[in-house]
């Protein structure tokens, strides 16, 4: 369990997320990993940082769970953000598809508010950039929220074991998706609302957490069908 202590260092320096007005997928959970000293990420895998090479005290590690993309059951993408030794945020790194991405490396394009870093969330596929025009290099940025959107169970290398598909599952959840969720991003964004304190979790009991949110889904999806 996440302590309070954690907890609250975490929402003290969550970035501040600016979505589109249309996204239709909201967070489910946040898996918050400190880095204090060197350690690999559980859930970004080849992740490896020592804070104290760059001159940070900590690397605050968020993994932001959301039940769908666009494109598929099951999402999760990251970010991170770099504390000094004076309680300042020093800088900020994010996953744009499995991709590490230095949100601060243009500096012309990286924004902060109140100290905290600013990233974009990309309309129903949710990797973060600094700048919503980044989203423009996405050869799919408006398909694959309408023609292109559906897709089935995408399962990571850490929970191979734990969860699993058929291609009978999968189009039924590309079925449902399209179904239910696609939509035209508004390319205008609006910061998110802050989060309840109890989406706050460790990564670890984000990893237990996921099948069972996936099974959910899966429920829905069935249910869905059969009433169909």
């Amino acid at each position: 369990m996440l302590s309070k202590e954690l907890k609250m260092l975490a929402m003290r320096y969550m970035p501040i997320i600016m979505k589109d007005k249309n996204e239709p997928f909201p967070i489910r959970n946040i898996g918050i990993t400190v880095f204090d000293g060197p350690k690999a990420s559980i859930t970004f895998p080849r992740f490896n940082i020592d804070p104290g090479q760059y001159g940070w005290k900590m690397l605050i590690e968020y993994a932001v769970y959301m039940d769908y993309d666009i494109q598929h059951l099951y999402e999760l993408e990251h970010m991170w953000v770099a504390v000094g030794e004076d309680g300042t945020v020093k800088n900020c790194l994010c996953s744009y598809h499995g991709m590490l991405m230095h949100a601060s490396g243009i500096p012309d394009l990286y924004q902060t508010r109140n100290g905290l870093p600013v990233l974009y969330m990309q309309p129903g596929k949710h990797a973060f950039m600094p700048d919503p025009k980044l989203f423009g290099l996405h050869v799919q940025r408006d398909t694959c929220c309408r023609e292109l959107a559906g897709g089935g169970l995408l399962i990571p290398p850490m929970l191979r074991d734990k969860m699993s598909t058929t291609p009978e599952q999968d189009e039924r959840i590309r079925a449902y998706i399209r179904k239910h969720f696609s939509f035209t991003p508004a390319w205008e964004f609006e910061p998110m609302e802050p989060l309840k304190e109890d989406l706050y979790v460790t990564a670890e009991e984000l990893l237990e957490m996921i099948p069972r949110l996936v099974e959910e889904q899966l429920a829905i999806i069935r249910q869905d069908v059969d009433e169909a």
